[in-house]
């Protein structure tokens, strides 16, 4: 979603969309006059116990969360406060949310994957020297390890530009 008016209430609304072929009949409302999608409130409280009667895992991706507005970031707090075991949430951010997540932390339900994760390291660099272009030398990969941080874009940005170096 992103972090414009109404960023909040598209979430779920769009959620429930994709939610609503995987939940019992019996929780499905009438659109009401907005033209929302039936079967979950805009509560997130009450679409998260809806929610718990999903018949299959649902996975919700909220891309760019460090750009989401203040409601926005409360509803998707609240979401992961109150979803069902069925719900899964993958948020993806440049920095921490703007909510707490230890209590979740505490629990084991936090998997993080950060920058550090993500960098190459010099061994995984040498091999894509070596596969791309031929080249080895550790020295080389140090080298480009040191410059880029190990940033996979940074990497490959350097290795694509040897050739005319």
């Amino acid at each position: 979603t992103d972090g414009g008016p109404g960023g909040g209430e598209r979430l779920l609304t769009e959620l429930a969309k994709e939610a609503l072929p995987y939940l019992p009949d019996h929780l499905f409302d009438a659109e009401d006059e907005s033209g929302r999608a039936p079967g979950l409130s805009l509560d997130p409280a009450t679409a998260c116990r809806r929610l718990a009667e999903l018949r299959t895992d649902l996975h919700l991706v909220v891309d760019e969360l460090h750009e989401a507005d203040e409601p926005t970031a409360r509803l998707i707090s609240e979401l992961c406060r109150f979803a069902p075991p069925r719900l899964h949430l993958v948020l993806l951010s440049r920095h921490e949310p703007a909510f707490s997540l230890e209590r979740l932390r505490g629990q084991g339900l936090v998997s993080e994957i950060d920058a550090a994760h993500l960098a190459f390291d010099a061994a995984e660099i040498a091999e894509l020297l070596r596969t791309g272009l031929g080249l080895g030398g550790r020295e080389l990969a140090e080298q480009l390890l040191e410059r880029t941080g190990g940033w996979p874009a940074a990497v490959h940005r350097a290795v694509d530009a040897l050739p005319a170096v």
